[in-house]
């Protein structure tokens, strides 16, 4: 019997880069980038651009206060990546 894998399988490690931005066209300087399932960490430079080592399949997570949380499925090597803020009358509940 093979056993069940609580994680989706991910194919072989690539180097992905690209940029992240607001609407407006302003890059997002140090904004940390989360990879699920890995929970590997990495951060945009001062101009918003980065470049790491990860894997096809891999979710990258970007939480920012006052932006939509984006999150997108490694596909290919390079993004450019919009956060869009979150509208005035959106609220954020946190449960404790």
């Amino acid at each position: 019997m093979i056993p069940k894998l609580d994680t989706p399988c991910l194919e072989q490690e690539k180097t992905i880069e690209g940029q992240i931005v607001t609407a407006n066209e302003e890059p997002i300087s140090f904004q940390k980038i989360k990879c699920s399932p890995t929970k590997a960490i990495n951060y945009t430079d001062e101009n918003g651009k980065f470049k790491f080592k990860t894997h096809l399949g891999e979710q990258l997570i970007i939480k920012r206060k006052g932006f939509k949380t984006r999150k997108i499925i490694v596909t290919t090597n390079h993004y450019y990546i919009i956060l869009s803020e979150k509208k005035k009358n959106e609220k954020t509940v946190t449960f404790e």
